[in-house]
């Protein structure tokens, strides 16, 4: 059992809720006051975000989940629509969470998670479930917030090449977009985005072959 007090579980997290402040008054299990992403307010007792293996449900929202390999990998089975629900989590998460991996590119650069999406029946409606596991929300102005009249369902490669056509790369006096740079060097896309943010110069980024395409020019033995 973890030695912290209740004062420095605020800002603790577990499922979609986060302490936000403790109960004052001597209860014979000490209580505190979590926030979910829903935007309910509800009084939770403390060994709820102690014992993160225990599942937490949001009522209003329905927003339970078991810890598992990913915060949100597994939603309570009741609920319709889990595969929607999780990208509905995820999206929250990279705008709210400092901790989560991608906040730096969403939360981090200000873009938000509209108002009215707060409310999981609301964000169906706006977007209807998920087509297929292929697809995730594409944001149709990448520096524009989560909104309905921003976002939409596409699949990885049609985001990816959204993403490619405005990304515009100068070599040797020529302006293409990432997408056609990459398709006249040979390479995949996600390949030379990959080096780009790895810190690769524009020319080594262009011209040094794939391994794959080194591997196939090896002479057969």
């Amino acid at each position: 059992m973890s030695r912290m007090s209740a004062e420095q579980r605020i800002g603790s997290r577990h499922g979609t809720f986060t302490v936000v402040s403790v109960v004052e008054e001597s209860t014979a299990r000490r209580m505190v006051v979590a926030s979910c992403i829903c935007g309910a307010t509800r009084e939770l007792r403390l060994d709820h975000f102690i014992d993160t293996s225990r599942p937490l449900a949001c009522v209003e929202c329905g927003g339970g989940h078991v810890v598992g390999r990913s915060k949100y990998d597994t939603v309570t089975p009741t609920k319709k629509h889990p595969a929607t629900r999780r990208l509905w989590y995820r999206m929250h998460d990279r705008c709210r969470d400092p901790n989560h991996d991608a906040f730096k590119y969403y939360g981090g650069r200000g873009i938000k998670v509209c108002e009215r999406w707060g409310s999981f029946d609301h964000f169906l409606e706006d977007m209807g479930p998920v087509p297929s596991p292929l697809h995730s929300i594409d944001r149709k102005d990448g520096n524009g917030n989560y909104d309905p009249g921003n976002c939409r369902w596409a699949t990885k490669h049609v985001q990816m090449r959204n993403f490619s056509r405005n990304h515009w790369i100068v070599f040797n006096g020529e302006r293409l977009c990432l997408y056609d740079w990459a398709a006249k060097a040979g390479l995949n896309p996600s390949c030379l985005l990959r080096r780009l943010q790895a810190g690769w110069s524009v020319k080594r980024s262009l011209t040094e072959p794939s391994r794959h395409a080194a591997r196939s020019r090896q002479p057969n033995h």
